[in-house]
Formats: C-alpha cells, structure tokens, sequence
C-alpha cells in the first residue's frame, strides 16, 4: 500500500532561501492556440483549434525556468499547478481529484490504471518541410521513493500523420519512454536530477526529481496535417502528482504592422509594448516607439508573451483613442500577442470622438510606490479614460500631470465612469458619475493604485450634492413612481432625457411625493430635485 503524507499546502511554487530561484506560475490565457504555437515555433503557423482536456487547474504557463534548464512556456500536471508552497524537506505536491486517466497510457500499463490526466491535442499543417522540435523537463514527486514501483508516471506525445497511426516522441535517445520507472535513481542517472532533501545541489521546486532538459522531434512534411497530442497521467493512484513543462522558443522576432485612426493611416503617438509576465506591480513598456505614416516597427524582441498599446499624442490627435491588439478596449480584454510564433504584421484601428457637451470631471491619482503602505505619491503620466455607462464606449482619455491631477471637459448630459489604464492592475473600485443639467460637474473622483490593484474614491460632489438624498420607488417604473426624501419639500423637481433634454417640471409638495410619468417613453432618465444651493441627481428607468 502506498504511504500518503498528509499536510496542509501542496503545489509547485517554490522560494529556497538557499537558490533563490523561483519558478513563476500563471493561469493559461484565453489565446490557448498561441502559447501553444510559441512551442513548436514558426514552423506551427497552421495550427488548428486546441484542445485541453483534463481538469482545467492542471494546466497553466510558466516563466523564469532557467533553474531546471528551460526559460518559459507551458506546464501540464496531474495536480493543482496554482497551489504554492514554499521548498522543504516536508512539503509535497499530491493533488487527487479522481479524474479519468488515458486510454494511450494505459495501452502501455500492466494491470494498473491511470488517473488525473491532462492532455493537449490540435491538427496543423506546416508550410515549410523542416523538423518540428521542442524542449520539455518531466518532474514528479514519485521520485525517489516510489521509482522501479508500479507507481510509473507517464508523458506522451503522440504524433500522426495525414491520420495515420501515432508515434510516440517522448523518448530517450535510445528509445525509452519518458516515465518513473526509465529515468530515475537507478535507470538512466544521466537525465535524472535528484531535487529531494537529501540532495545538496536541489532547487526551489517542490518535485523531489525531475529530468533534465529533453527534446522531442519529428519531421514534418509542408502540406501534410499532423495531428499532436501530449498527455500526462498518474499511474496506479491519483496521488503524489507528476508534470511536463514545455519550454518556448528561445528565438527573436518582430512586430511591425500599421496603424490607422478612423480610417486613415496615424501620424501621430507611439506604441508600446508591455510583457504579459508582469502581473503584480505597475509596470513600464519595454519597448516604446513613434508611429510614422501610419506605420511601426520594433525589433529583435525575444520568445515571450506581449501586449501592445497605442496611445495617440494628446495635442496633436485629442480625439483619437487608445486601442490595443487586437479588437481590445482594456487590458483584460486585449489578446497576447506570442513570439517567435507572430506573423510579423499587426494592424490597429483607433476610433475618434469630438465632444461638445457641458460637463466635466476631475481627480488625482496616486500611488503607493513602495508597495509597502507608505504615504501615496502624486501618479504623472497615468492613462485615465472615461467610459459611457450606457452605451459601454470610451469616449475621451487624458493622462494625469506631474502633480497627478486629471480633469476631462465637454462632457455631454449622460452618465460615466472613470477608468485607469494601468497595465496588469485591475480596478477594484468603479464609481459612476451623473452629467444632468444644472449639475455639469460629476465630481472628484480620486484614485490610488495600490498593490492588490486600483481604489477609487468619489471625495466631492459639485453644488453641495452630498447634503442631499432621496429614493425612487418603485425603480425601473411603469408609469407612477414616488420620491421619498426628507427635507426636500418645496424644492424644484426636474427630470432630463439622457440627451439632457428637459421633458419634466414641478415641485416637491412634501417628503413623500407621486409624479405620473406615463407619458414618457421606456428609456433612461436623470431625476434632479433641488434648488440654487444644492441639487441631487438620479438615475430613474422607465419600462413599457
């Protein structure tokens, strides 16, 4: 019977004092099909769909791999590739969830099953005749106890032809498949690397061995399809888990395209180029260029997953917006853009607005720049965007000024939010506004970009807002709402298209008081009670 430890934190993230290494883990994004080109390089330009089977947190990205010989790219495990530990003689990584194993793993079993596979599959057809490569590590906690058992974790990466039968490629120069039983301790020394604690040499890992750097290769036909799958599975049991890493393509390349605002080619801003690594602090582009001619171009970058930034020039273009590759309007919502596997050109479209309306809004922004709770320091140069509510577009942008104020102008009547462009930090705090008539100004609406993202505040309402309050009920309405408030009797009572067009007035008779509004058609409506010293806005719907 195997012996199970039990203990309270199990995972792959480590911090070794001693080594200082520290593998980074990340949750795979969205564009599957481009980390997984970045694998196999420039050759994988046809990738098919991609396909992930398994359970979902067994599967993420690495980077800062050097200590096991590999820099960044995929990691596939039989356990939980988020839970994070720090390296001890105690600590293990053994996740069971019970799920289903591999039917190509166990055609090579005798008598056991396997459990808690994952696996990658995709079709694609190169364009040019060359041999497909990539570099991966095997690491598991079977090791060293349980190598030469029946416990023999298994990697595989099948590959056929034009559908024709697989062919395993994880293997050994001499023809050994790559599991617990062919490189351990005692079969196969040379591509075995003891990391448990009686090892004076062990990383900040928390396998207790793993292989070194291995390559898996195949020649590859242009025009043929090749269908690929790589799957990993514990045998016997589902503990005491086992992964693969798969290291990217260590090459350069560059990303040039071209650029147009409303239609026609840029002639203004720059583009910038952030790496999508960085997910903990305010991060500065690593590479920052102008557009020309509506063109850009920058080179040499090395294998890695990016985001790209335009940012128009304020003086020259002001209507202009930011854009980002390729269709995204926030940093949640852009794609990666992976290298070495990127075609070169990439394209943008920036959209224009004019605004003439007459509202406006301010802040400041600062930032906690030790990211130990210090006093916050005035944020320049921050990207600020203001959002419609109601029809979800950005329609202006600024940037903070050296002392990190923000003001925007020419609002039109409508309801906003206020929005940094922080790479990487989310906005924890989303604060909406109200331009109505006789209430232009939304507000100061203060920011502070701290290290577990961005805070708001709205500190300031124009006109003595904030002495004031009252509730709409029923809200959205049909026909005859009631106000409820107290101490606004006899004050006017106005309510304002989203247009700022004027279509009610009267005023308050008492604290309790029902208007008939049945004759307004179903939309958005801002409700305004007050008088010249102070006035409170509201947001009313109205349904049919």
């Amino acid at each position: 019977m195997k012996l199970i430890k039990f203990l309270p934190v199990l995972g792959l993230l480590f911090t070794n004092p001693a080594q200082s290494q520290e593998i980074i883990f990340q949750a795979a994004p969205n564009d599957i099909q481009q980390i997984v080109t970045n694998i196999f390089g420039l050759q994988c330009q046809n990738i098919g769909t991609v396909a992930v089977t398994g359970v979902p947190v067994g599967f993420g990205i690495f980077s800062n791999g050097q200590a096991i010989g590999l820099n960044s790219g995929i990691v596939l495990s039989t356990g939980n590739v988020f839970s994070d530990t720090s390296y001890n003689a105690d600590y293990f990584s053994s996740t069971g969830f019970g799920a289903a194993g591999d039917v190509n793993i166990d055609q090579l079993n005798t008598g056991a099953l396997s459990y808690d596979a994952l696996s990658i599959g995709f079709q694609f057809t190169p364009t040019i005749t060359d041999t497909v490569r990539f570099n991966y590590v095997f690491a598991s906690e079977e090791y060293p106890e349980f190598s030469t058992s029946n416990y023999n974790d298994r990697f595989l990466f099948l590959v056929s032809e034009n559908n024709g039968p697989s062919q395993n490629i994880a293997v050994l120069p001499n023809g050994t498949i790559v599991q617990i039983n062919s490189i351990n301790q005692f079969t196969n020394t040379n591509y075995y690397v003891d990391n448990s604690s009686t090892s004076t040499t062990y990383q900040d890992f928390v396998f207790d061995g793993y292989t070194v750097p291995l390559q898996a290769k195949f020649y590859a036909v242009a025009g043929n399809t090749y269908t690929i799958k790589l799957v990993i599975a514990d045998v016997a049991d589902d503990v005491f888990d086992s992964a693969i890493f798969l290291d990217e393509q260590g090459s350069f390349s560059t990303i040039s395209g071209n650029l147009a605002v409303a239609g026609n080619p840029a002639q203004d801003g720059v583009i910038q180029i952030f790496d999508a690594a960085e997910d903990s602090t305010v991060v500065n582009p690593l590479y920052t260029v102008p557009v020309t001619n509506g063109t850009y171009s920058v080179d040499s970058i090395p294998g890695g997953n990016y985001h790209i930034r335009y940012l128009p020039d304020l003086v020259l273009n002001p209507s202009a917006m930011p854009s980002y590759f390729t269709n995204g309007t926030t940093w949640s919502t852009a794609d990666l853009i992976g290298l070495p596997c990127f075609f070169n050109s990439t394209d943008l479209n920036s959209t224009s607005v004019s605004l003439t309306g007459p509202g406006s809004v301010s802040g400041t922004i600062y930032i906690d720049s030790s990211f130990q709770k210090a006093l916050p320091l005035p944020c320049p140069n921050a990207v600020v965007l203001v959002r419609d509510v109601n029809s979800g577009e950005f329609v202006d942008y600024t940037k903070s000024d050296i002392d990190g104020h923000y003001n925007f102008e020419n609002l039109p009547y409508g309801e906003y939010q206020i929005l940094l462009d922080v790479p990487y930090m989310p906005q924890l705090d989303t604060i909406t506004f109200v331009i109505a008539a006789g209430a232009t100004h939304g507000g100061n609406i203060n920011h502070s970009i701290e290290t577990d993202g961005i805070h708001s505040e709205l500190s300031t309402l124009g006109l003595g807002e904030n002495a004031l309050n009252f509730n709409i009920v029923p809200n959205p309405s049909k026909g005859e709402i009631t106000i409820k408030s107290e101490g606004l009797s006899g004050m006017n009572v106005q309510i304002f298209e989203i247009n700022g067009q004027l279509v009610y007035t009267g005023k308050m008779e008492s604290n309790i008081q029902k208007l008939d509004v049945s004759s307004l058609r179903a939309g958005a409506y801002f409700v305004k009670i007050g008088n010249e010293n102070k006035i409170k806005t509201s947001k009313l719907i109205l349904m049919d």
